[in-house]
Formats: structure tokens, C-alpha cells, sequence
């Protein structure tokens, strides 16, 4: 399965999260929005399910979680995504650093840094992180099983 088809997938999920907070001509355009976006071929199948997740969350695209846009209230989604990265599924800080824009491994590391410490005292902020972490597993798990169809 390309990575592509994981992101066709997640259109549904963004459609059905948008009109639970949108009106039907925000959430169509938000969706066309999400349809016109570059496709993000290279990219491992985890970074674009923990991306897309994370982008449903914070009401955004995931190319504009995964880009260089320095808005504040992309820069919580992107470190959230970036400790799921290196922390559940094993991404070095470079490696990730490199999926989001080319980005440094040590901005990276400190700011998961900044995560890792907010969570120890923040139940929010950790509730909120597992919320994202069991979407992405969930979302990770349907495209497998779609794959293992496809085979069959």
C-alpha cells in the first residue's frame, strides 16, 4: 500500500470530524483543502498516520503540520507528533527532524524534551497525548487490515 492511500483514508475521518465541528460548506472546503495538499510519498506510513491524526486534532492539514509554518498553534501539534515519533514507534530525532520539513535533530530533541517534562506534570497534556497516540494506532491498524485484504 502507498502512503497515499493511508491519507484517502484519513479523508473520511477529517470529513467526519469536521462536521461535528463545522458547518457543511466549511467542512466540504476543508476536506477539497486537504484533497489539493501535495501527497506525501516518501514519508513513512507512521509519520503520515501520527500527522494525520494530529493534524485532525488541531483542526489543520497535515502538510502544514509537516511544513515549515511557524504559527503557534501548529508548533504544539508538531512536537506532540514528534514525541509520538521518537517515542512509540522508535524514530531517531534526524530521521524525524527530516519528515517535517528538514528541521534539526536538535530543535527536535529539545522540544520533545519540553513535552516529555510538561506531561510528567500536566494530566491534560498526557491524556491528550495517549488520545492522539490510540487514534494513530487505531488508524495504523485499519490500514493493515485493508492491506492484508488487497493480498488476500
Amino acid at each position: 500500500m502507498k502512503p497515499d492511500d493511508i491519507s484517502d483514508v484519513a479523508l473520511v475521518r477529517l470529513y467526519r470530524d469536521a462536521r461535528k465541528t463545522m458547518d457543511l460548506p466549511t467542512a466540504l472546503r476543508h476536506v477539497a483543502a486537504e484533497l489539493d495538499r501535495p501527497r506525501c510519498a516518501g514519508l513513512a506510513p507512521e509519520v503520515v498516520a501520527v500527522a494525520n491524526e494530529v493534524a485532525v486534532r488541531f483542526n489543520t492539514t497535515r502538510d502544514l503540520l509537516l511544513g515549515r509554518t511557524e504559527k503557534n498553534a501548529l508548533k504544539r501539534g508538531r512536537v506532540i507528533a514528534w514525541w509520538l515519533l521518537h517515542y512509540r514507534f522508535d524514530m531517531s530525532y534526524p530521521k524525524i527532524g527530516k519528515a517535517f520539513w528538514g528541521r534539526d535533530h536538535s530543535t527536535v530533541l529539545q522540544m520533545v524534551a519540553e513535552l516529555a517534562e510538561e506531561m510528567r506534570h500536566n494530566a491534560g497534556t498526557l491524556m491528550l497525548v495517549q488520545d492522539i497516540e490510540a487514534a494513530a494506532y487505531r488508524r495504523l491498524a485499519a490500514v493493515a487490515g485493508e492491506m492484508q485484504r488487497r493480498a488476500a
